[in-house]
């Protein structure tokens, strides 16, 4: 059989998997070119600009495949119907006229392949190969993390801020969580860009906040299912505030990135422990309740952890398993580590 020259995939993508990605190689692999279609509805659950962005990502590193995108008022979704089918097939025979092979997982592949006239090569019908669903995934998106590739990883992650005043132990926290669940972390940017003084003027802090940031979205595709992110945006608000006078604007992308599913906050029922890069510890209490206060003014879901250097330990531990109790099973303790 000669090979296609010009092939199509379509599909929600819904959010993209592995799956969808090894139709896509099949597909490429049997045609000179090939366009992957993403088609998408005002208010469906993954806005359809990010998936277009996802699939992009994914698949356009290869120069013969092209990702495009439409929104056009078609039936809903071209099932194994043949009158949705036939409606979805004239209006892709008009914008792709040069298509001469479709490729799907579906039974509306062969509706399509018919009403087109052209060729329909099946791949993995019933998902033996891949068992997942874009469904699936946006139910449980933790369950199913191994089918994620890592841009769509870094939208579902779960992300932890471990937040609150100095010397409450954040730093120890967030590298142990981080190992407990084996998984990345964000460091606090201050002492990496500054670790021997305090951030002498306005610039300073504000490239603190973007270092931060930058550092998190960098990490999110590397996470396994949860990260932790040593402080947050509204810690540098809180001693840019102390230091200068003044209330920061952060840029949006900054404060998206700061978007965090828990923060554990810290209480300061633990001892001081002096510091060079620390303020003197007597403004513990009214540092506690300013954090506590910028998590209740946005409405952020928070826990308090308090308890010795050990026990809060734990207790962080519990409060994410207990939220997200798939994550158990990556534990140090439930992998033998």
């Amino acid at each position: 059989m000669r090979q296609a020259t010009t092939g199509l995939v379509i599909g929600k993508f819904m959010p993209p998997h592995n799956g969808h990605l090894a139709l896509i190689e099949f597909a490429r692999q049997r045609c000179g070119n090939l366009i992957v279609l993403v088609g998408a509805r005002p208010g469906e659950p993954i806005p359809g600009p990010l998936r277009l962005e996802w699939l992009r990502s994914l698949a356009d590193g290869n120069g013969r495949v092209r990702v495009d995108y439409t929104e056009d008022d078609l039936p809903e979704a071209p099932a194994a119907d043949r009158r949705v089918s036939r409606a979805w097939a004239d209006y892709l025979k008009r914008r792709y006229p040069d298509v001469d092979v479709v490729f799907s997982s579906e039974a509306y592949g062969g509706y399509l392949a018919e009403f087109m006239g052209i060729l329909h090569l099946p791949f993995d019908p019933g998902r033996k190969a891949h068992a997942v669903s874009g469904t699936a995934i946006r139910e449980n998106p933790l369950r199913h993390w191994g089918h994620l590739p890592p841009p769509v990883r870094a939208h579902y992650v779960k992300k932890v801020c471990v937040y609150g005043p100095e010397s409450t132990g954040k730093t120890v926290m967030t590298e142990r969580l981080a190992r407990r669940f084996n998984t990345a972390f964000v460091p606090e940017m201050a002492r990496v860009l500054f670790p021997d003084r305090m951030p002498a003027h306005e610039g300073e802090m504000r490239a603190i906040a973007e270092a931060h940031a930058r550092e998190i979205v960098k990490t999110a595709p590397q996470a396994d299912r949860v990260m932790f992110v040593d402080t947050d945006h509204l810690t540098t608000k809180i001693y840019w505030q102390d230091m200068f006078g003044r209330t920061p604007d952060f840029e949006p992308w900054i404060v998206e990135a700061n978007r965090h599913d828990l923060y554990l906050l810290l209480d300061i029922d633990v001892p001081w422990v002096a510091d060079p890069l620390r303020e003197s510890g007597q403004r513990r209490e009214e540092h506690l309740a300013r954090f506590r206060a910028e998590l209740e003014e946005a409405g952020l879901e928070y826990a308090m952890i308090g308890g010795g250097w050990e026990e809060r330990q734990r207790r962080a531990g519990e409060e994410v398993v207990g939220r997200w109790p798939d994550l158990k099973e990556q534990t140090q303790e439930n992998i033998g580590g």
